[in-house]
């Protein structure tokens, strides 16, 4: 069970791909953006990018493409003979449709959308004890997505700074496939994930932003905090 209980923090994880785009640029301007990340949680660290692009500050697609790898010692975790190389690779599209882009005084800006995630993560030397503990399972891979609400205020200090507190809730669910002995097995999960973050951005110019993000991740899966810095770019026209 341990080891299914890390995985779904490891899927879970996934879930915040990048900063809103269209939070960070005008209502009626498109935008496109990039950013890179360093995740950290309880067994694992790795590194990711994005690219995405939103269309008149309402819908935001995005890509995130992500490599994990895995600490081998984790007690419990793997099969003591196992490849000590574990790493997993993954990409996460999400779609947002921002409902609410209001300004109700000076200064504020209120964000609210609709967001839609699929992942799929591939899995490379993981290999764990099974139930019985004399022989080892091998996990594949993973598939899931999510569908929940995104939220966050974008306060501005003065003319050029900004920062963005923000809120997401989702509902979780995925399918692991995995290999037991010499079967192919798969299983179904799902659950509550949400996030917290805090953006610190900057207006370069009309046109442009840059920002960084820092996000805490909880789920209902036991499976601790998870955490994400990410720097980004954002062109708007």
């Amino acid at each position: 069970m341990k080891k299914h209980v890390l995985l779904l923090g490891f899927f879970c994880l996934a879930m915040t791909v990048s900063a809103q785009f269209s939070s960070l640029i005008e209502v009626g301007k498109s935008g496109i953006g990039v950013s890179g990340a360093y995740e950290n949680g309880n067994g694992f660290d790795g590194f990711g990018g994005t690219i995405g692009y939103s269309y008149k500050g309402i819908f935001d697609v995005e890509a995130y493409i992500l490599k994990l790898n895995f600490n081998e010692n984790q007690e419990g975790l793997f099969f003591p003979d196992a490849d000590p190389n574990v790493y997993s690779n993954s990409i996460t599209g999400k779609v947002t449709w921002w409902m609410l882009r209001k300004t109700p005084t000076s200064g504020i800006d209120v964000n609210v959308g609709l967001r839609a995630e699929f992942d799929y993560f591939k899995y490379t030397n993981y290999q764990y004890l099974s139930s019985s503990t004399t022989f080892f399972d091998t996990y594949e891979s993973f598939v899931g997505g999510r569908l929940g609400l995104t939220s966050n205020l974008k306060l501005k200090l003065n003319k050029n700074w900004y920062v963005l507190p923000g809120f997401t809730a989702s509902f979780d669910m995925g399918k692991e496939h995995y290999k037991e002995v010499n079967f192919y097995k798969s299983s179904t999960y799902h659950g509550m994930v949400s996030s917290v973050e805090l953006t610190l951005g900057k207006h370069l110019s009309d046109m442009s932003d840059v920002y960084i993000t820092v996000t805490q991740i909880s789920d209902t899966y036991d499976t601790g905090n998870y955490y994400k810095m990410q720097l980004g770019y954002v062109y708007s026209f």
